[in-house]
């Protein structure tokens, strides 16, 4: 079962997924994550690398869909997205979600490391915030909160630990909680 603020976060993650902010996050949803990413990367639409995004921004979608109520025509409630983050996010296999978290980090390198350092700048990080339509007037302090060495840089590590504090911890202190933004 969630926490409180495990399900406040899941609120706010799902608030970013429903792009059209109809209360239901469905397939136009993700492929519109797809779209702001290239725009943010200067990727043609309707390319081979275009197309690569738009299936990697489908498979959550793919993921969620046995959760929905059938009846709404593919759409996904806040109800049913809790559902699936405490069975398949939350209280999931360990081996299972380490590979998930990792495919997703490499997922966010590979299309936000501009320069392929293995390093996400507070640039970088920016264009994250924006593909997401996340608040940017916090990105500053965000990514001073998940830089954890003060490099002025978020290495691979410090992202998977943020993701993963973002999707379970519940500890109300914990860095990860500021991936997307002020989650108060």
């Amino acid at each position: 079962m969630l926490t409180e603020l495990q399900e406040k976060k899941q609120y706010l993650f799902f608030r970013l997924l429903d792009s059209d902010r109809d209360g239901f996050i469905s397939t136009d949803d993700f492929k519109s994550i797809g779209e702001n990413i290239c725009i943010m990367q200067g990727i043609e639409l309707d390319t081979k690398v275009f197309r690569q995004i738009d299936e990697a921004s489908q498979k959550l979608w793919m993921d969620i869909r046995e959760y929905n109520d059938a009846s709404r025509q593919d759409k996904c409630s806040i109800e049913e997205w809790l559902a699936f983050a405490d069975d398949q996010i939350v209280n999931c296999d360990e081996a299972w979600y380490d590979n998930y978290i990792n495919a997703v980090v490499n997922g966010l390198f590979l299309l936000f490391d501009s320069n392929g350092d293995g390093l996400i700048s507070d640039r970088e990080f920016l264009k994250i915030f924006v593909s997401f339509r996340v608040e940017v007037r916090s990105t500053s302090s965000c990514f001073r909160k998940l830089d954890l060495n003060n490099d002025d840089h978020i290495s691979r590590e410090e992202l998977i630990n943020a993701v993963k504090e973002f999707l379970r911890s519940d500890d109300i202190n914990a860095s990860g909680n500021w991936l997307f933004g002020d989650w108060n």
